[in-house]
């Protein structure tokens, strides 16, 4: 299970996985920091429904709740405390090289005066996300039963809040990883609100964060990422970099780099249209980006690193590259406007 970046009065939030194991195993849960499987009993008062991507969901206490779509992302309070938003799930069963949304695998949900429920079933596995509020504490708990076949990584991701209802808050609160605890910390700036998250596979996303547990990963592994996008952000920002600062000894410097990296993302553009492709084994311009072939976002980034390398490209005197760059943007804007550009929707 994995717990991505930004995420969020006194409280706790728990993120809790329950694997199953057979009787003959029963050590796996122990020996890996999960819990092992407990019965959940339902009130008598209980609701069911089919899967729907528009049904409401919530668990709700006197001091704190969580809610949202049934297929959608969720929110959590203690009030009058917005805590985080944006709380969805992907999954991956090939080693985190592609996640997909849960949300696809809803099958069916559970009301109960105590908690919610979500359910879900895939080919290689099903899963049951329970919500969980206290009565008359401000926090709440999300629980993880599944049953799998193949090794499953599950990644959470959520916005810290941390605002009060109905208003906002001026400064990002502060945040800080506990690896030893697996305890993500958020705080506000003036110390009125502070949030816990914890789970016993809580592991933070980014790169660099994981860097201090593979100090040697750069000697085993070239590359950071398997965005295809990823060059067309070097780009564009070195050209940022140009026009705010003027520091044209720094572009001369790496300008070798910059025309690499320029060649590198033109062996990867589609002779058919000029945009980028996604690679088989690669994400676009996020990690639900995959099995697409092309995306908006990452389409939208070569554009931009076309028209900055060409804005480099003059200032290097380089009339030859300048003009290469500027018919490959001319023939990516003509496939945007046409393949992506939908006039009904206006959008």
């Amino acid at each position: 299970m994995q717990i991505k970046r930004n995420v969020s009065v006194h409280c706790l939030l728990l993120f809790v996985c329950m694997l199953s194991v057979s009787s003959a195993d029963q050590s796996v849960g122990e020996a890996s920091g999960l819990i092992e499987r407990f019965d959940l009993r339902h009130s008598p008062l209980k609701l069911e429904s089919v899967g729907g991507k528009d049904n409401y969901i919530e668990a709700l206490g006197e001091q704190a709740s969580i809610w949202g779509t049934a297929a959608g992302a969720l929110e959590a309070w203690a009030y009058p405390f917005k805590l985080a938003g944006n709380l969805t799930m992907e999954f991956s069963t090939d080693g985190g090289k592609a996640f997909a949304p849960v949300s696809g695998l809803l099958i069916g949900q559970t009301a109960t005066p105590q908690m919610a429920q979500l359910h879900y079933a895939g080919k290689r596995f099903k899963m049951t996300q329970t919500l969980f509020v206290p009565r008359n504490l401000p926090g709440g708990a999300m629980l993880l039963d599944i049953d799998s076949s193949v090794d499953l990584q599950i990644a959470v991701s959520f916005k810290v809040s941390l605002a009060p209802m109905l208003m906002n808050t001026k400064d990002k609160p502060a945040v800080h990883w506990d690896s030893a605890n697996k305890l993500l910390r958020a705080v506000e700036k003036d110390r009125k609100v502070e949030l816990l998250v914890w789970s016993p596979l809580a592991t933070l996303h980014e790169i660099t964060q994981s860097l201090p547990y593979y100090p040697d990963y750069f000697d085993k592994y070239k590359y950071a990422y398997i965005h295809a996008s990823s060059g067309t952000y070097f780009l564009a920002a070195c050209g940022n970099y140009y026009r705010q600062t003027g520091d044209i000894d720094f572009i001369r410097r790496n300008f070798g780099k910059l025309r690499k990296m320029l060649d590198w993302c033109a062996s990867a553009v589609d002779d058919d249209d000029g945009l980028l492709r996604i690679g088989p084994k690669e994400w676009g311009s996020s990690e639900s980006s995959f099995a697409v072939g092309k995306d908006t976002q990452m389409e939208g980034m070569w554009l931009c690193a076309l028209r900055q390398m060409e804005y480099l490209a003059k200032a290097m005197d380089d009339s030859k590259l300048a003009e290469r760059c500027r018919r490959m943007a001319r023939e990516a804007q003509a496939s945007i406007e046409q393949k992506f550009w939908d006039e009904d929707l206006s959008s």
